[in-house]
């Protein structure tokens, strides 16, 4: 009997309603046809607690492809972690900065590029300082060596008093951990 029309009615399982000239159907299988793949959209895509998107969390295998939406959103997520950290967008901003980068990717770049530092990231405190550990921690070192001295040699004395004696016996050294303190 002769096929008089094939209607595809499952592609997922690869079957096909053919109509024969008879009038009948019939259900056979279609060799060759692949199943339509699954689309990943940015809907898709979850956050992660502090409401960026979790790209890690797409798992696609084979048969699977990734909208372009989710390309663009990878690359605003990077423009975006690069403006926070830079200091010229602050994370508070990040979400309202997100959208904004999502519609319009240039305009963003423009908002961002004309930004001024947002965020003073220089070092301060005991962490500051040029080189290896910076200075303070230098100074602190050379200090804790001469108070070990002072206590091998009386060990009656107590370390803040050994502390102090070295502080007073060395004021430039007493005088630049002062000035390294403050800034």
């Amino acid at each position: 009997m002769a096929v008089k029309q094939v209607v595809l009615s499952d592609r997922a399982t690869c079957k096909a309603r053919v109509i024969l000239e008879d009038g009948s159907e019939t259900v056979l299988s279609v060799e060759g046809l692949l199943p339509e793949p699954k689309v990943i959209r940015l809907s898709d895509v979850q956050r992660d607690k502090e409401g960026r998107l979790d790209f890690s969390s797409l798992a696609h295998d084979q048969g699977t492809l990734i909208a372009g939406e989710v390309f663009h959103a990878q690359q605003v997520q990077g423009e975006l972690d690069a403006a926070v950290t830079a200091g010229k967008i602050t994370p508070a901003q990040r979400p309202a900065m997100e959208k904004l980068a999502l519609s319009d990717l240039p305009a963003f770049r423009e908002f961002v590029a004309a930004q001024k530092q947002q965020v003073d990231l220089s070092e301060r405190g005991f962490a500051g300082g040029a080189g290896e550990g910076g200075d303070l921690k230098k100074v602190d070192a050379r200090i804790g060596e001469l108070v070990k001295a002072k206590l091998a040699a009386n060990k009656d004395q107590t370390y803040g008093q050994a502390f102090k004696v070295v502080l007073s016996e060395n004021p430039d050294l007493a005088r630049r951990r002062a000035e390294l303190m403050r800034d």
